[in-house]
């Protein structure tokens, strides 16, 4: 009798701490402008999406109708279409210009404006791609690697994002799945064997020859920072230490408060063909190998020469020593390996 008594006192307890929890959040983060526009040196219509916060439980988006969106790169301004509610466009032939600053104004029918500005940096000069299989011990499996060949212009403050295309199918379908990175530690310096994407399953490359294509985005390094906040808002969260949410930093300002962000960037892109009966005999591969180096080891040549016939005679003389071995142990290897 005295345990049923306990068992009933614990029930009511946990019953009693029931709570009704309304989930109906509408108050005054309502009605907030937030933009997502985009500038590519890409020849087309870049679309500059406008639209308004709603509720928690709201099941549609609130567009901004009828605004003026003006696009200004110092020598003209350009008047964007609106095609559909709160989808605007340039037209068909406008290309961003490299190194140039760019002016986004929106009037809206109410009397608000907001601006953003954003330069389009050229950034990196993409020498190639490669895809390769590789096996890791820990569980004795082979995975394909996407690596990236190219020179960093020096200057910090870049950002790169690739995508990549596997037969014309989008690998990367989400911001989550997408490889981004900021030009810090490779400033300036030619960028070698630089593994965009990894880990991809055998599985998902069933075929006997594919098709690789990578596009890359080169963008100031503040929107490498606002996808990551973006991000550590959403998908990154789930742990006990994830920090309390806050809204993510913005490069658009107006008369009223304001979210989203204007991007403009150089947009590349590179294609190779991968033919398994081919690449993974090793042949082809290895001699690839041995160009990319050399072409590594021949960029740092001209580089230290450089740097010797201006101020730093000693950074020449110390590390040209190192490259003309490094550049002996490679002829070496091509004659034994090739003769």
């Amino acid at each position: 009798m005295k345990n049923l008594i306990i068992i009933t006192i614990v029930i009511l307890s946990f019953s009693s701490c029931q709570e009704k929890f309304d989930t109906n959040y509408a108050g005054e983060d309502e009605g907030i402008l937030y933009v997502n526009a985009f500038l590519t040196t890409d020849t087309t219509e870049h679309l500059v999406k406008i639209a308004r916060t709603v509720s928690f439980n709201a099941t549609d988006e609130n567009y901004e109708e009828g605004a003026l969106v003006t696009l200004n790169n110092g020598d003209s301004t350009i008047q964007l279409v609106e095609k559909k509610p709160g989808h605007y466009y340039t037209p068909a032939n406008y290309f961003g210009l490299p190194e140039t600053t760019y002016i986004l104004n929106i009037d809206t029918k109410s009397g608000e404006n907001y601006h953003s500005e954003s330069f389009l940096r050229q950034g990196i000069f993409t020498d190639s791609i490669s895809l390769e299989k590789r096996r890791f011990s820990y569980d004795e499996k082979e995975y394909y690697y996407v690596f990236f060949n190219g020179l960093e212009p020096e200057g910090l403050g870049d950002g790169y994002i690739w995508d990549l295309y596997l037969n014309d199918s989008l690998y990367n379908d989400s911001i989550a799945e997408t490889q981004y990175v900021n030009d810090e530690g490779v400033d300036g310096n030619y960028v070698a064997k630089f593994d965009i994407y990894g880990f991809i399953d055998p599985e998902v490359i069933p075929w006997d020859t594919v098709s690789v294509r990578v596009d890359m985005l080169c963008v100031k390094d503040f929107y490498i920072d606002f996808i990551y906040q973006a991000l550590s808002q959403t998908a990154y969260r789930g742990s006990p230490w994830d920090p309390i949410p806050a809204n993510v930093e913005t490069n658009i300002e107006g008369s009223k408060e304001c979210f989203g962000f204007f991007v403009a960037g150089a947009k590349s892109s590179i294609q190779v063909t991968y033919i398994k009966a081919i690449e993974e005999t090793g042949e082809p591969k290895n001699t690839r190998y041995l160009l990319k180096n050399l072409t590594w080891v021949f960029y740092n040549l001209k580089r230290g020469f450089n740097r010797f016939t201006t101020s730093e005679p000693l950074f020449f003389l110390k590390n040209m020593y190192v490259l003309l071995i490094i550049t002996y142990g490679f002829i070496n290897f091509a004659q034994k390996r090739y003769a």
